[in-house]
């Protein structure tokens, strides 16, 4: 009776040992799962904060871009009185120059 006992201890202990490796390999694949999502996460998280970084500098650039087209204009208008004030200070001098000719 006491070697059945034993045989019976024997391979509950078997079954206990084989239960808790199945759970320790099942453990390990929810680790790994686990590491996979949490490194997707990161990965996107990194994608992302690289594209609010882009947004911003866009954002930045068209802003300087209007700041330009600005200036352009600006400049644009002052050249043209410029070109102007050279006309005029052109026609005055030739009529100056007419009128010294006819004295």
């Amino acid at each position: 009776m006491k070697a059945e006992f034993e045989a019976e201890i024997a391979k509950y202990e078997t079954r206990e040992k084989e239960f808790f490796d199945s759970i320790k390999e099942l453990d390990t694949k929810n680790d790994s799962r686990t590491k996979g999502v949490l490194g997707n996460l990161k990965d996107i998280e990194e994608r992302a904060k690289k594209a609010f970084e882009i947004k911003d500098e866009i954002a930045n650039l068209k802003r300087k871009a209007g700041e330009d087209k600005l200036k352009i204009a600006v400049y644009s208008q002052r050249f043209g009185d410029l070109e102007n004030t050279f006309n005029s200070t052109i026609d005055v001098l030739q009529k100056f120059r007419g009128e010294l000719e006819k004295v």
